[in-house]
C-alpha cells in the first residue's frame, strides 16, 4: 500500500518595476492577486471516500528504508551528524539514476514548536526526468532523525494530481527543485508552472502490489510500488 499527497495547484505572481508605459499597472488591486481554489476540490472529495485517509504520523511509524550514518568530507559541518540513503542489495537510493534528491525543508518550517503531529519530520523532494520518461513524476521522502538506540529512517511517498472523478496520476515533468512547508501545506516548485501545493490532510494508502501504474488500476489504486 502506498501514500501519496493529493495537491492543490496555485501559480505564483511576481510584480516588478515596470516602464512607464505600461500605466495599467497603476489599476492592479489587492483583488488581483488573490489566490483561487482549483477545480480539483470535487475529485479530491471524492478520492477521501475512495481511499484511506492516513496522517503524518501514520507514515512515521511506518517507515522502511534506513539512512546510514555518512562523515562528508566538508569543513565546517553544521549539524552533528550525516546521512546517506539506503544501499542494500535490495534496494539503492544512494547510488540510483533514477531518481535526484532536489529541495528540503522541515517540521521546524511548518510550526515554530519544531515538531509536526507530535514529531520532527525532514522532507526531501525527489525527481525522475530522466527515468521512464519521467512519467513517474515527483516524490517526497519523509525522514525521521531518530533517536537514542534507534536508527534514522525515511519512506517515499509520491507527489499526485487529482484526475477525472476520482483518480489520481503523477505529475510528469514535475522537477521538485525547491520545497517549503508551512503549517500542513507543502508547497513545491514547479519550474514552468509556478508552485504547487500538496495538503497533508489528504495522503492516501493504496496498492504497493501495483508496481507500474499510478492512480486507479481496476478496482485498486496504485502509485508504482509505493505504499
Amino acid at each position: 500500500m502506498t501514500r501519496i499527497l493529493a495537491p492543490r495547484v496555485v501559480w505564483c505572481v511576481f510584480a516588478a518595476i515596470v516602464h512607464p508605459a505600461l500605466a495599467a499597472w497603476d489599476n492592479l488591486t489587492l483583488s488581483d492577486y488573490k489566490l483561487k481554489q482549483s477545480g480539483y476540490s470535487a475529485t479530491i472529495a471524492a478520492l477521501d471516500k475512495a481511499l484511506p485517509n492516513v496522517k503524518v504520523s501514520d507514515i512515521l511509524t511506518d517507515l522502511n528504508h534506513g539512512n546510514p550514518a555518512a562523515s562528508p568530507g566538508i569543513k565546517n559541518l553544521v549539524a552533528s551528524t550525516a546521512y546517506r540513503w539506503e544501499d542494500t542489495a535490495d534496494f539503492n537510493d544512494q547510488d540510483t539514476e533514477k531518481w535526484y534528491p532536489q529541495g528540503i525543508t522541515t517540521s521546524a518550517d511548518a510550526y515554530a514548536s519544531g515538531v509536526y503531529e507530535g514529531h520532527k519530520v525532514q522532507l526531501v523532494t525527489w525527481h525522475s526526468d530522466n527515468y521512464d520518461d519521467g512519467k513517474r513524476g515527483a516524490r517526497v521522502s519523509f525522514v525521521s532523525p531518530g533517536g537514542k538506540g534507534s536508527g534514522r529512517k525515511y519512506r517515499h511517498v509520491l507527489l499526485v494530481q487529482p484526475k477525472g472523478d476520482a483518480d489520481f496520476q503523477a505529475i510528469k515533468g514535475l522537477h521538485a527543485g525547491g520545497v517549503a512547508w508551512y503549517g500542513n501545506l507543502v508547497y513545491v516548485v514547479d519550474t514552468t508552472g509556478g508552485l504547487r501545493v500538496f495538503d497533508l490532510d489528504h495522503i492516501y494508502k493504496v496498492d504497493g502490489d501495483i508496481k507500474d501504474d499510478a492512480g486507479k488500476v481496476g478496482s485498486k489504486y496504485g502509485a508504482y510500488g509505493y505504499k
